[in-house]
């Protein structure tokens, strides 16, 4: 169980006396969810903040994920057994379970 969302990027240019630099996904009460810490020299920061907003994006995209699911599964129910638009219909269900279980960590 992943911790519940909004998630949100915080652009902290928090530089360390190690030389790194951090951007950090929260809740919105502050919680850090994960952190983006990179050498400075490693990518331009726009990647970390980019990965950083991605992060905070999750909890929204596997709720949507969830949504495309259940339609697809509805529209499965109205197609003809063997027709190409159900073998279609039964890719996508696969791909969306797919990333369903990753987000799970199965």
């Amino acid at each position: 169980m992943h911790t519940p969302g909004p998630w949100i990027a915080i652009e902290s240019h928090d530089k360390r006396e190690d030389g790194y630099i951090r951007e950090a996904t929260a809740t919105e009460d502050g919680r850090h969810v994960a952190v983006a810490q990179v050498a400075r020299a490693a990518r331009p920061f726009s990647e970390y903040r980019a990965n950083a907003r991605l992060i905070a994006a999750a909890p929204d995209l596997l709720e949507v994920v969830k949504i495309c699911l259940k339609a697809e599964q509805e529209r499965r129910e109205k197609l003809l057994p063997n027709a190409p638009a159900t073998t279609y219909c039964e890719a996508r269900i696969a791909a969306i379970e797919a990333a369903i279980a990753k987000a799970g960590g199965r």
